[in-house]
């Protein structure tokens, strides 16, 4: 059957704005947050439509739905004008970009597709009864997939991450009887040059998921006699569960889609789209987490539902906002009855895999009691987050109550529409107002997205819910005061928090001058501060840098930075002291503070900002550009 008309304006959205935040990303702070207010202005929107619906009864209702396909097809069209905007301003960056995005996905799809053909083939065949040749071409097909699996890791040598790191020396430490939500390895990842910087000014050294991401390492961690060496971990561990995960997310889509439309070219472009995002993932466990929301979508109806939704919240945070959601689809369409056996079951497994791990240490726990951390470095694919950061200046504990609130209003719309193929975009929502994510938490939404579009067709259901709200003006009218309260409360919040910025430390930074001389970058730039609600004390000082969206990311001590005007410790000191030595010691009797900073070997670099941050406040200034000199500029 395949998607509808509407279903197809949704996912060519999702599709552009993927391409918007990867084009967004290096050029932040350089193109004016346009990408940014461009997104508010499309949330805010179908907030507003939704709130319209609600309101209006029937009528309002339909109305509404035209509403929101118009501003789709304009969304489209701003969205295709500022890509275009993009390549006349930054040519180098667009070229690049569309590379990355292109060249080696577009690898990817080409063997996917030949993957999905060879599955789709094996299916049709044994539709016709005959096994043999359907288990020889389902064979071949997991032969292409473990052949450049194992090509990618040995023949490139594809490099480990942090979280990799974590998740090995998680299993280490429960085969050692130690906890591994309390047992740091940060000291391994500073020497292994792999880390995830803190606000704080310390390296996140312990995993912070819940349980089941770690232990559904542990067979691949047994396949070795040394499985914490880099050597098992790169060549052994990690191709063979890549490739077991990867295989079994093959499966999982193959499971749920319409058999009608296996054949059809359409839905195999369709489904080799999905497999695109997969280029971008940084985690392994992703493809089992992706499995398991995708078979939990398609079973949400079964009497053993409970224990995929029970699976999915146990492996990943990032699930917790979808699983909700498919809890008040199943009260909503299912009836309480079904929707409490599920929320007890997926309690009870949750518990299975995490209970012990909370009644050993509760605080330690605690890290993973939420999809966001307040402790990790503000960045752009939070769009509307970090513009409210970058622009409008905020404490950063302003972004849970920000994450909460969009939370509950997707709630409230996805309890009154009811449509369960929205989910999975519903759940990006929230994440757009963190102060911090990952593109792999929207790749993998709209993947979702795209698997889902051919899934086996379900007869819409209107809801209870939305029968009683619809029925009863009282309770309508109720429904649509309680959404815009959650939007004035959510503009109350910012505005609050950025008041108490000002009265707090209400940093800024001025006369910023940047050149390169040879390997090293001068930066020179005034910081002011208010001193009498500075809480004078130490703040760390990293500078943030630009090469033409060739590269970007942050630039501490520890990689070469050091500044001029502050009496440091010695960069060769060993961890922890060396994570980020450049220290500036906030003075009561003054307001201003001049940085004289150099960089070493920052090669190609073409903007830079200054980044200050104590773990409760933090400031970046805006992007200036480092121009040639062979003259070194005053004060330097």
């Amino acid at each position: 059957m395949g998607p509808d008309n509407n279903s197809k304006k949704l996912f060519a959205a999702a599709v552009i704005f993927l391409v918007l935040l990867s084009f967004e990303y290096p050029s932040i702070a350089i193109f004016d947050y346009m990408f940014a207010i461009l997104i508010a202005a499309l949330v805010l929107f179908i907030a507003l439509v939704g709130i319209y619906a609600f309101m209006g009864g029937k009528k309002a209702y339909k109305k509404s739905t035209r509403l929101f396909n118009n501003v789709l097809y304009i969304y489209i069209a701003l969205a295709v004008l500022y890509l275009a905007i993009h390549f006349l301003l930054y040519p180098a960056t667009s070229i690049y970009t569309s590379y990355y995005l292109i060249y080696n996905p577009g690898l990817s799809f080409v063997l996917y597709i030949a993957v999905f053909f060879i599955m789709s083939l094996g299916t049709y065949v044994a539709c016709k009864k005959n096994y043999r040749i359907a288990a020889l071409l389902f064979a071949l097909a997991i032969a292409i997939l473990y052949i450049s699996i194992l090509s990618g890791y040995v023949y490139t040598h594809l490099s480990i991450n942090d979280e990799e790191l974590l998740t090995v020396h998680a299993v280490a430490a429960i085969f050692n009887g130690t906890n591994p939500y309390s047992n740091s390895i940060a000291h391994l990842l500073y020497d292994e040059s792999q880390y995830t910087l803190l606000m704080n000014n310390s390296i996140l050294g312990h995993v912070n998921y819940p349980s089941l991401y770690f232990l559904s390492l542990m067979p691949f961690y047994l396949l070795t006699a040394n499985p914490t060496s880099i050597h098992s971990i790169e060549y052994i561990e990690l191709p063979a569960q890549e490739f077991v995960f990867f295989a079994m997310m093959l499966f999982a889509i193959w499971y749920v889609i319409d058999k009608k439309d296996i054949m059809k070219p359409k839905p195999m472009l369709y489904l080799g789209i999905v497999l695109l995002p997969t280029f971008f993932i940084t985690s392994i466990t992703t493809y089992l987490m992706f499995a398991i929301i995708i078979l939990a979508y398609a079973k949400l109806n079964s009497k053993y539902s409970w224990l995929l939704l029970g699976l999915a919240v146990s492996i990943h945070e990032e699930l917790w906002p979808i699983v909700a959601l498919m809890l008040i689809y199943s009260f909503n369409t299912y009836g309480y009855k079904k929707a409490l056996k599920d929320v007890a079951g997926a309690g009870a497994v949750f518990l299975l895999f995490n209970g012990y791990f909370i009644a050993i240490n509760p605080s330690a726990y605690l890290t993973v009691l939420s999809p966001i951390d307040k402790l990790v470095l503000p960045d752009a694919t939070a769009t509307i987050g970090y513009a409210i950061f970058a622009y409008y200046h905020v404490t950063l504990d302003v972004f849970f109550g920000l994450f909460d609130l969009a939370l509950l209003f997707v709630f409230a719309l996805s309890a009154y529409f009811n449509n369960k193929k929205a989910l999975p975009l519903l759940s990006m929502a929230p994440f757009l107002f963190g102060s911090h994510g990952t593109t792999s938490y929207y790749f993998f939404f709209v993947a979702m997205f795209a698997v889902i579009l051919y899934c086996k067709p379900e007869k819409p259901q209107e809801g209870m819910l939305r029968k009683k709200i619809r029925d009863n003006p009282a309770i309508r009218y109720s429904y649509a005061v309680f959404l815009i309260l959650i939007i004035a409360a959510s503009a109350a919040l910012v505005v609050g928090s950025h008041y108490k910025y000002i009265n707090g430390p209400n940093f800024s930074i001025t006369d910023q001058h940047a050149v390169k001389i040879g390997n090293i970058t001068y930066y020179n730039a005034t910081l002011h501060y208010n001193a009498s609600g500075a809480n004078p004390g130490k703040i760390y000082l990293m500078l943030n840098y630009y090469d033409k969206g060739i590269s970007y990311g942050y630039f501490p001590g520890n990689q070469g930075l050091s500044n001029e005007s502050i009496i440091n410790g010695s960069l060769n000191c060993t961890y922890p002291c060396s994570i980020n030595p450049n220290v500036i010691e906030l003075n009561a009797s003054r307001n201003t503070y001049r940085i004289n900073a150099r960089a070493y070997n920052l090669s190609g670099t073409s903007y830079i900002s200054a980044f200050v941050y104590n773990g409760t406040y933090s400031y970046q200034s805006q992007m200036v550009e480092v121009k040639p000199e062979t003259v070194r500029i005053s004060g330097t």
